[in-house]
């Protein structure tokens, strides 16, 4: 708490006047963090109509957007557990529903796959983003960035993945 209130700019008794607790500063974290993933996909799905731009986009986006809030994935991944059972549901659902625009895309790429499928190998990107992006810290440098959008892109697109 001494930590976030510093960096707030405010003494750590000082915020309990806006959140009831540690769990209440770590919810309210994470569903920023899942509006800010419903916001771009919701972006991207409406500048790109045809399905392989679309999911190209979906995937250049969802890296770009784990590299800039990575603080806040390793947040997440560590400390979900310690959400109140009720807020830990709401925030799943919010994340499966962002899992499932990202598979939907998948099979309107990929159509012999089912959406159990689809929604496998979107897990398996994410998971790619989260593991390979801490194996370096999250380096924003553009090529280590490149290089994990190739690997996101093998991913969903299979053997037809689109070229950097």
């Amino acid at each position: 708490m001494g930590q976030i209130g510093q960096a707030a700019g405010i003494v750590p008794s000082g915020m309990y006047r806006y959140f009831p607790n540690k769990a209440g500063i770590l919810v309210a974290a994470l569903e920023r963090a899942g509006a800010a993933t419903v916001d771009f996909i919701a972006e991207v799905s409406e500048a790109h109509a045809e399905p392989r731009a679309r999911l190209a986009a979906l995937a250049q986006a969802y890296v770009q957007l784990s590299f800039r809030t990575s603080k806040l994935m390793t947040v997440y991944f560590r400390e979900i557990g310690n959400v109140p059972d009720a807020d830990r549901s709401r925030l799943a659902g919010v994340q499966r529903g962002n899992i499932a625009e990202f598979a939907e895309a998948v099979v309107a790429v990929r159509p012999g796959l089912s959406t159990a499928e689809a929604t496998f190998l979107v897990h398996a990107a994410f998971a790619v983003v989260f593991d390979v992006g801490r194996s370096r810290r999250f380096d924003p440098a553009p090529d280590f960035q490149a290089e994990v959008y190739a690997m996101v892109c093998a991913v969903l697109f299979g053997p037809a993945a689109p070229l950097r």
